[in-house]
């Protein structure tokens, strides 16, 4: 009697798949096949791939978080390994071209910014308590607890994360064809106003979803949207106190 390589549940001749841990009794020495195969299905795959997790939250967002948290869990993508995930290809993309985050020296200066840049990963991760605890204070009663809210917030974190890593995308392009940074004119001001606005409308809609199901109405969006604004504000404060506070003692 074989017994599973992952576990050491004994296996009865001819089962497939572990009864106890799921993993394939057939196991073989990982090769680069192995390992480009397991990418593809990830990422392609119709059940919960990240493509369609993806596309769902584009779409419904509020109800993919809703769904989860009342029970549909095996369907999609865990939203903390997600949020993760998407927090560092952000943070990757604006280390790599130098665009977004605390990277301009004007807005951001001294060992404050810096070490706000450095950390920029903990930074985008401290705003979803902030946008959860709000979500909970302003939709009290939903009866979503605050471990739900945050179920909601990191599914759309993740998703605020992957279109902010397409506009600094956009803005390297932009530099790198001009041969010089862009102005932090008009022009671009209007770019960061939009992303904000973007952000603002998706995560009042996710909220109403999520918090209202079918029933929701226009003003359960207007309170999702404050619910984004009062996150807003509150994590730009304490990045200026940080500042003040730092230079107050110098």
């Amino acid at each position: 009697m074989a017994s599973c390589l992952n576990c050491g549940f004994a296996l009865d001749e001819g089962t497939r798949f572990c009864p106890a841990c799921g993993q394939k009794t057939a196991t073989r020495r990982l090769s680069l096949r192995d390992i480009g195969h397991e990418v593809w299905h990830a990422t392609t795959h119709t059940d919960h791939s990240a493509l369609s997790l993806v596309k769902a939250l584009m779409l419904r967002p509020g109800w993919v978080a809703r769904e989860f948290v009342l029970g549909q869990r095996k369907r999609y993508f865990n939203p903390f390994s997600f949020l993760v995930v998407s927090t560092a290809l952000v943070v990757l993309v604006t280390l790599l071209t130098g665009v977004g985050g605390f990277s301009d020296p004007k807005m951001h200066p001294g060992p404050v910014g810096r070490f706000l840049q450095k950390h920029l990963n903990l930074f985008l991760l401290a705003q979803v308590p902030l946008l959860a605890l709000w979500s909970r204070l302003l939709f009290l009663r939903s009866g979503m607890n605050l471990a739900e809210n945050l179920v909601l917030v990191a599914y759309c974190s993740g998703i605020r994360s992957l279109f902010s890593m397409v506009f600094i995308s956009a803005v390297a392009g932009w530099q790198w064809l001009h041969t010089g940074p862009m102005s932090s004119g008009p022009a671009y001001w209007a770019q960061v106003a939009l992303v904000i606005v973007v952000w603002l409308v998706y995560f009042g809609w996710a909220c109403a979803q999520f918090h209202r199901g079918d029933a929701w109405r226009w003003h359960d969006w207007l309170r999702g949207l404050t619910v984004a604004l009062l996150a807003q504000a509150t994590s730009t404060f304490l990045v200026w106190l940080a500042f003040a506070l730092y230079y107050a003692k110098r």
